[in-house]
């Protein structure tokens, strides 16, 4: 029970960690019960910080999930991503990293490194897509291994896809919140800019149509956002890095543009509450990922 001193609320940050496409945003938007985190099968699909509330009875969760993070990069994005994705850990209360699977390699081993360089926070590690797994008579004895190697309170083999023991590792994560007051507001869900919301759920769709007809190296800036008559007209641009990526983003006679903007449009409807005007374009500029103005206007700074 609480002290006279101590408020009937818990509250706290927790943030997932991890290599990229190892299902982290799948699992925050699993907790919050909303899609705020965008998801592909392309590595990398997060690029900023996603901070994202949830508010129940007398708990605050607030989750920061992050970019994928990697030891080796050679562009400006991917350091910046680095960056963003452990400056979230400063004064966070739980700390959840996230495997794919058995994975371990050099760049678990890397993350692991950084992670105890912020002693403050609790340490959980959860083993995600186990529901993948045709044998799992090797999960026991990896789950012993990890336990050892990371000294973690707890391990949670589960499934952000199926939410297979997803709720076990929200009821450990309550358990390590301090009492305190709330930080946000109840009817708080995120922090994200309306417009850097809508580039990603433009994006989202970029990644799962195309799949591996256009890299990673594609992005979107909302040019202009203004409610007009209980419509929200938004205006887009798709940058790509090549004439031949701009062809297939837009498609035979735009048609792949087209369902793009349509599959955008009803996430974003849902997302914002309100019918959606949406105007898409596609240009070129090689190297944009070493551009600072642009990775500024997404946010990645």
């Amino acid at each position: 029970m609480p002290t006279q001193s101590e408020p009937e609320t818990r509250c706290g940050l927790i943030s997932i960690v991890g290599s990229p496409n190892v299902g982290k945003s799948t699992l925050m938007n699993h907790f919050i019960g909303q899609h705020i985190s965008i998801t592909s099968r392309k590595t990398q699909t997060t690029r900023h910080k996603v901070l994202s509330v949830q508010t129940e009875a007398n708990i605050q969760r607030v989750f920061i999930d992050t970019p994928g993070v990697q030891r080796q990069y050679n562009q400006l994005i991917h350091m910046r991503m680095n960056r963003i994705a452990f400056a979230a850990l400063d004064n966070v209360d739980v700390i959840v990293f996230l495997l794919n699977r058995l994975d371990w390699g050099k760049n678990e081993e890397w993350i692991m490194s950084q992670i105890e360089n912020y002693p403050q926070a609790t340490r959980l590690v959860a083993l995600n897509k186990v529901d993948l797994m045709k044998d799992k008579t090797a999960l026991l004895p990896h789950l012993e291994w990890i336990a050892l190697r990371t000294q973690a309170v707890e391990i949670f083999p589960l499934s952000a896809r199926t939410h297979y023991n997803c709720s076990a590792l929200r009821r450990t994560i309550d358990s390590h919140l301090p009492r305190r007051a709330f930080f946000f507001s109840a009817d708080c869900t995120t922090d994200l800019r309306d417009d850097v919301l809508a580039a990603d759920m433009i994006r989202e769709q970029v990644m799962r149509q195309l799949h591996a007809n256009v890299p990673y190296v594609t992005t979107v800036i909302v040019e202009k956002m203004q409610s007009h008559n209980n419509v929200l007209h938004i205006n887009a641009c798709i940058w790509v890095e090549s004439v031949g990526q701009k062809k297939i983003v837009i498609g035979k006679k735009g048609q792949q543009l087209k369902e793009i903007g349509q599959a955008a449009r009803f996430t974003m409807e849902k997302l914002f509450h309100t019918k959606i005007m949406l105007t898409l374009w596609v240009k070129v500029k090689r190297g944009w990922s070493n551009d600072e103005n642009l990775l500024r206007q997404q946010g990645i700074v």
